[in-house]
């Protein structure tokens, strides 16, 4: 059996063409995995960041109705354990939310602050007033909250777009 220099070149494009495909696929592959791979981490600390904010959101509008209910017949002292508590959860919502939640906590916190530190023997009508007013913007930062998180949680569920659209030329 005689090899002639044909076969052996032959052979030896053969295995180099096979084993050049073989090392860009699975430097394809790799790569795409680990894409992917990093694509879930940030989703995840994305998915937990939400999850801290929800639970300083839930933690003021909880504090708020608290406050309200608590010094509803009384007024309260900027002292108080439960008042600090509120302006700390309120500074916290201040320093780690977007523009437009930061002025609706800030305005439901003045609202509410308003309406416990008050003294509660005066005018029941003004009270009454404050009341109301402290109640509307707990319920406006309740809905800027709301909306705000469902369209994050939204955009996390949203598909990536696929850099290449090779189907976009075959569906005319």
């Amino acid at each position: 059996m005689a090899v002639e220099w044909t076969d052996v070149a032959d052979n030896a494009v053969k295995i180099g063409l096979g084993s050049l495909i073989t090392i860009l696929g699975g430097y394809l592959t790799l790569r795409l995995t680990q894409r992917h791979e990093l694509r879930k981490e940030r989703a995840a600390l994305h998915l937990k960041e939400i999850d801290i904010r929800t639970g300083r959101y839930i933690d003021f509008l909880s504090m708020s109705q608290s406050l309200m209910q608590t010094y509803l017949y009384k007024d309260c002292r900027g002292d108080s354990d439960d008042y600090i508590n509120y302006m700390r959860i309120h500074n916290e919502i201040s320093v780690t939310s977007t523009d437009e939640i930061r002025t609706a906590a800030f305005h439901a916190q003045y609202a509410v602050s308003l309406f416990v530190t008050q003294n509660k023997q005066g005018d029941q009508d003004t009270i009454r007033s404050y009341r109301d007013d402290a109640r509307s913007k707990v319920a406006l930062f309740q809905g800027m909250a709301n909306a705000e998180l469902r369209e994050e949680k939204a955009a996390l569920i949203k598909p990536p777009v696929a850099k290449w659209k090779f189907w976009t030329h075959w569906r005319k």
